[in-house]
């Protein structure tokens, strides 16, 4: 499972996790979700892990997600780098919990199972048993669009019930590594205490009330700028980012610019 070297997967493969999971995200209408697209599906290693955990985190600063969200994030970041300089025994321990920190958010973070996939391809670029991976992908995406298609009520939370088993089916070829984890004591005390230390770190950031909400504000703005920059028809589409809300329709905007003109008039 240790990739010290990139690789650019031009091949089959990759041209299959780059098509399911660019499928996934064309209704983001969002620069950061194709580029964790292009990168996950046409390399591996270690750095790329990195980056599309760091773009995750950056694209939920911007998309003003809940703190505990960005909390969680942060932490599973925090995991893969520990994973990343970790030996043979702790690696899969810190590398499990990473991941699952940044996959599971039942719909909340958005993005579905495009993370969870472009992952799998990291460590497994071309042995992975791909007709469960890309399968239980594509049953989310077609399950999706059917429900939307039919108008069906509450998609959103069946959909977050479905995410939690095709998560799973797609990081399916991480089983062998959670089954070590149980074979090594060590193992089990080092994810018990990466657990109670993010429980305690969770507490103090939100029972003392440290300035994480300010952080996350700043992350907010600046993410705004950000977006502005690479999407000029984003800010159309994202009333937060003008910092207070615009008219709530056309119809609203043509009765704002209406009672406008007669002030102008007088003056």
């Amino acid at each position: 499972m240790n990739l010290n070297l990139e690789t650019f997967d031009f091949n089959q493969t990759g041209l299959l996790f780059l098509l399911v999971g660019a499928l996934s995200v064309i209704r983001e209408k969002r620069v950061i979700p194709y580029l964790l697209v292009a990168v996950g599906a046409l390399t591996h290693g270690w750095f790329t892990v990195l980056l599309l955990t760091g773009l995750l985190l950056i694209d939920r600063f911007h998309t003003r997600r809940s703190k505990w969200l960005l909390l969680l994030n942060s932490i599973g970041f925090a995991a893969l780098v520990s994973a990343w300089v970790q030996g043979e025994v702790y690696q899969p321990i810190f590398l499990i919990y990473g991941l699952f920190a940044v996959s599971f958010h039942f719909r909340k973070g958005g993005l579905g199972v495009v993370l969870p996939l472009m992952m799998t391809h990291q460590f497994f670029p071309g042995t992975a048993p791909l007709e469960i991976v890309l399968s239980a992908a594509g049953v989310y995406l077609i399950l999706e669009e059917v429900l939307r298609l039919a108008k069906a009520k509450n998609v959103d939370q069946v959909m977050s019930w479905v995410e939690l088993p095709v998560i799973l089916a797609v990081l399916f070829p991480f089983h062998a590594a959670v089954l070590s984890l149980i074979e090594i004591p060590e193992a089990i005390a080092a994810l018990s205490g990466a657990l109670v230390l993010s429980l305690i770190f969770a507490s103090v950031l939100f029972g003392k009330k440290v300035a994480f909400e300010s952080v996350a504000k700043k992350g907010y703005s600046r993410g705004a700028k950000f977006y502005k920059m690479l999407n000029r028809s984003f800010s159309e589409r994202q009333a937060w980012i003008h910092g207070a809300k615009p008219p709530s329709s056309a119809s609203d905007i043509h009765r704002t610019s209406l009672a406008k003109r007669p002030q102008a008039a007088r003056g």
